[in-house]
């Protein structure tokens, strides 16, 4: 039966077409478990905008579990998911996990190339402890060369078990086999024994807790900033509340020092702006126990590696709120909690510490604060799906990421939590009206990935490019065999969205990932993965053209171009006519995509994906 002739090549038009940047998120979840009746949440739920309308539908398959495989009992009480991290290694891209439940950092990749992560796919990388460790507490990944560094930060504040290793931590997979466990593989690169000092307001100041919070790292220079945090209390350390930056070269330290201090309360020196009052008071004064204690809390910190002239932008936001303990007010009596800072190294000294470099970036606190450099920042409106129009955020933030310029908060609000998207659209450095979206609300009853009696306990979000990775299939759609990798260190793959392949359905997408900006890419759609136009066995090896380990896996019944947008990725429409004689037909998809400096071709190929019409 000819394609044509029931409607289906008919609507595929022979223009490009782009698919704009877009996040895909991750929500990292806690007392995670058996999702089976919904007794547990899974680990990680998928939050996609599966059909690019801007928002993420919580009652459909926009809302999935990206991970279901968990390793920690914990004492019965699951996995908690704390940390996610991303890298390009090995032609895929992998994920870093700190699971706090047992200790654990896994390593997940997709190499079946399916959208998720299946149980076969991941495997512990490093354990610190055995069990009920609580920890570790955030994760960064650095690439030296064609090596990964992984940082480890744990927290003595949280550790639930004796002589659990607390500190900062490095680990390589010097071998090569996959897991960083091995002799040698993982060190020690600084604890609260080393003692390190640092200048302070008056006098020197030593490193005397392993409070830390977050780590990460900034892109090209490698600094590792970790944010020691601390207690509330009438009177603090001195070397709490602050984010310490420190290189390393092999293990060893080679610098260290204050990357950005928001606190008034330590001994160290104070961000310039602060001190002078440009910047608001970012500490935070309440009554317990008939004493005034005090309190400063910005553990949340990510990077955007090219977010200003190709520079790193660094964003931080607050745990506070107004309905917790210690409420949200400074000594002045401005509300700080949903305030989030974008920092930014205008003089490349390597820290944040400098007049004008840190700002207010979105204030969710519904009153004007002084924002440094960017002035007064009012608090933008917007709608929420709860509670109409507002312009302060409910609940407090639990998350922050970052994905292709756009900013994310995970709010906690009860078993309602929200995500919110700051997209700074006319560039100016501050979030105003119309720049604020609610693109996630939990509802209820909860969705099958949550437990059914709790719903989430969300921990924490992650942000990728969406042209990194692929929507997960959906039912009718396989993915087959593989596509070579490219000069960007990537297969590129076939992703498959806007829905199943169901007769009726006209939003349907076929797209490839992880090509090359701005170059074109070429759909092949055919009728079979096992003959070429009827005779030549499938799939063909292509080195004889020039392309190396890339191979036709699709028969050329129909050839589509198309161009590849800034990210990397493309798509062309398959709408499904509703037409009964379709269900049964099998469609066989893959993408030949231009890469100058991959081979001698300067093409590679995606893998392949099966769409069997339903």
């Amino acid at each position: 039966m000819r394609l044509s002739t029931l409607g289906v090549a008919a609507v595929l038009p022979v223009l490009s077409a782009s698919l704009p940047a877009q996040g895909s998120l991750h929500m990292l979840l806690g007392f995670a478990g058996d999702n089976k009746n919904q007794a547990k949440s899974v680990p990680i739920a998928g939050l996609y905008d599966l059909d690019h309308d801007g928002k993420i539908d919580a009652s459909s398959t926009e809302l999935f579990a990206y991970l279901r495989k968990v390793f920690s009992v914990n004492g019965g009480r699951g996995g908690f998911i704390f940390d996610e991290q991303h890298v390009v290694e090995r032609g895929d891209v992998s994920f870093y996990i700190a699971d706090a439940g047992d200790g654990y950092v896994l390593l997940a990749r997709d190499k079946n190339a399916n959208g998720v992560i299946d149980d076969p796919e991941i495997k512990p990388f490093v354990q610190f402890g055995t069990a009920g460790t609580f920890g570790p507490n955030s994760i960064a990944l650095h690439r030296v060369g064609s090596t990964t560094v992984l940082y480890t930060a744990l927290n003595s504040d949280r550790r639930r078990q004796a002589g659990r290793v607390t500190g900062i931590y490095r680990t390589v997979d010097k071998n090569n086999n996959g897991v960083g466990s091995d002799t040698g593989e993982t060190a020690k690169l600084l604890d609260q024994s080393d003692k390190l000092t640092f200048p302070g307001k008056s006098g020197m100041v030593t490193l005397a807790n392993d409070n830390w919070e977050r780590i990460r790292v900034v892109p090209r220079s490698g600094t590792i900033v970790a944010y020691n945090a601390g207690r509330a209390g009438v009177t603090l350390g001195t070397d709490q509340f602050c984010y310490f930056g420190f290189k390393e070269t092999n293990g060893k330290l080679t610098s260290r020092g204050v990357f950005f201090n928001p606190s008034q309360l330590n001994g160290l020196p104070v961000n310039a702006d602060l001190a002078s009052g440009a910047l608001e008071d970012l500490d935070i004064t309440f009554q317990r126990n008939n004493q005034t204690q005090f309190f400063n809390g910005f553990p949340f910190c990510e990077i955007d590696a090219n977010g200003f002239r190709l520079q790193p932008v660094v964003y931080f936001a607050n745990a506070y709120s107004a309905t917790r303990s210690f409420g949200s007010k400074n000594k002045a009596g401005k509300s700080l909690h949903g305030v989030v800072l974008r920092g930014f190294d205008a003089n490349n000294d390597g820290d944040l510490q400098d007049k004008g470099e840190v700002t207010v970036f979105f204030n969710g606190s519904g009153n004007d604060l002084k924002g440094g450099a960017a002035g007064v920042v009012k608090s933008p409106s917007w709608v929420d799906p709860i509670n109409g129009k507002v312009n302060q955020i409910t609940g407090f933030v639990t998350g922050l990421a970052e994905g292709e310029g756009l900013v994310y908060l995970l709010l906690e609000n009860g078993a309602a939590d929200e995500v919110l998207e700051l997209n700074d659209k006319n560039r100016n450095r501050v979030i105003e009206t119309g720049e604020v979206r609610v693109i996630y609300v939990t509802p209820q009853p909860f969705p099958k990935v949550f437990s059914k009696q709790f719903g989430p306990f969300s921990l924490e979000l992650h942000a990728i490019d969406r042209s990194l990775v692929v929507d997960p299939m959906p039912v009718g759609a396989v993915p087959f065999g593989a596509g070579c990798v490219g000069s960007n260190g990537l297969d590129s793959r076939v992703s498959i969205s806007g829905g199943g392949p169901t007769i009726g359905n006209t939003k349907l997408r076929v797209e490839i990932k992880r090509a090359q900006p701005g170059l074109a890419s070429f759909l092949f759609m055919g009728l079979s993965n096992k003959l070429f136009n009827g005779t030549i066995p499938l799939p063909i090896p292509l080195a004889g053209l020039g392309m190396g380990s890339c191979a036709q896996r699709v028969s050329a019944e129909f050839v589509f171009p198309t161009v590849n947008s800034t990210a990397g990725s493309a798509w062309l429409p398959l709408p499904l006519p509703r037409n009964t004689a379709l269900q049964g037909v099998k469609l066989y998809f893959q993408w030949w995509t231009q890469d100058v400096r991959a081979n001698a071709a300067q093409l590679i190929t995606t893998n392949g994906v099966e769409l069997t019409i339903r």
